[in-house]
């Protein structure tokens, strides 16, 4: 089990962020983890003032709500920064939380170039909303994150979830009509599931094991649409026909591993932004045979725990879904 704290920088308290905050949040507690969620809406943090007063260990002189965080932020495993998305970067008031980070450093006797302390050893994570999608519209924002609190302060990354599309800034939040709160709900529960499977040696489920959870839980039929393949089995929805999950096996080569042998792997949907995350992770890889932009092949050799395929299984499940219709007027 860790401990998580997640800070919320700002956001309407029902709001696109707050639900992204939540869905985390609901994921990592039923992985076992305590979660506890900070809102900068109800206490006062101010920036740093520059004073060096607190150097090295010190509290900070600024008589408000920072220094009461401070045992919180000492003895979490993993701060999760969580943000809407304001002129390109975090809210003003997360960016003065990490400014004050500053104080609970230690000096360094030996300084890399460019830093004269050092920092607790952490885990951070990163989710961000916007209204906008475009392509380029958090390119700030992880800029800042990468180089601030994973390279300078030095922090673990463990990843971000960057939910771009979530609607009209002057209209109602409308992240729920996307994947967004399904993907930050896998994100929570899966943070530490590589971790975990490679600490306690985790079961997982073979290519047989995965095709009887899928016809169980979905209560639909195997389909095998080439004669050429007979070994690939497609699972699609039973009223739009999509498809949610294709296995296969390849020969080890074509995914970019050594060996002809063939490996028993699985294709499943996915967001993008989530598809650049898994690819760093074992086990997973650019979609074999299907638009590698939409789609992420897992490998099925023990290489990802059960409960990651499961997750990924459900959120492709949940994107290929049939939308609801709009009622009629």
């Amino acid at each position: 089990m860790k401990k998580i704290l997640i800070i919320q920088g700002g956001g309407r308290p029902k709001g696109n962020t707050r639900q992204l905050v939540d869905a985390f949040a609901q994921g990592a507690t039923e992985a076992g983890h305590e979660v506890e969620t900070i809102s900068l809406n109800k206490i006062q943090v101010n920036g740093c003032l520059g004073c060096n007063l607190c150097r090295y260990g010190k509290p900070c002189i600024q008589k408000e709500g920072f220094n009461e965080l401070v045992p919180k932020i000492k003895e979490a495993d993993c701060i999760v920064f969580a943000s809407p998305l304001l002129f390109w970067t975090i809210s003003s008031k997360l960016k003065a939380f990490v400014e004050r980070v500053y104080c609970i450093a230690e000096e360094d006797p030996n300084p890399p170039l460019g830093r004269y302390e050092k920092y607790p050893v952490k885990d951070a994570a990163l989710l961000m909303t916007s209204a906008d999608n475009f392509f380029w519209i958090f390119e700030q924002v992880v800029s800042y994150y990468q180089f601030a609190i994973v390279n300078y302060i030095g922090f673990h990354d463990k990843g971000m979830l960057l939910a771009g599309g979530c609607g009209d800034t002057n209209g109602k939040p409308q992240i729920d009509k996307t994947n967004h709160l399904a993907e930050a709900y896998a994100f929570g529960k899966l943070i530490y599931a590589r971790d975990k499977s490679e600490i306690n040696g985790d079961e997982i489920m073979n290519r047989s094991e995965l095709e009887a959870f899928i016809i169980e839980t979905y209560n639909v039929d195997v389909d095998y649409p080439w004669l050429k393949y007979p070994n690939y089995e497609v699972f699609r929805h039973c009223n739009n026909q999509k498809w949610f999950a294709l296995v296969m096996d390849v020969p080890r080569n074509k995914l970019g591993l050594q060996g002809e042998e063939l490996l028993d792997v699985v294709n499943f949907k996915c967001d993008p932004l989530l598809i650049g995350s898994l690819r760093e992770e074992a086990g997973s890889f650019p979609a074999y045979h299907m638009s590698k932009d939409g789609w992420i092949t897992v490998a099925l050799d023990g290489s990802v725990s059960d409960d990651k395929i499961k997750m990924l299984l459900d959120i492709s499940y949940q994107a290929t879904a049939p939308k609801p219709r709009k009622k009629k007027c």
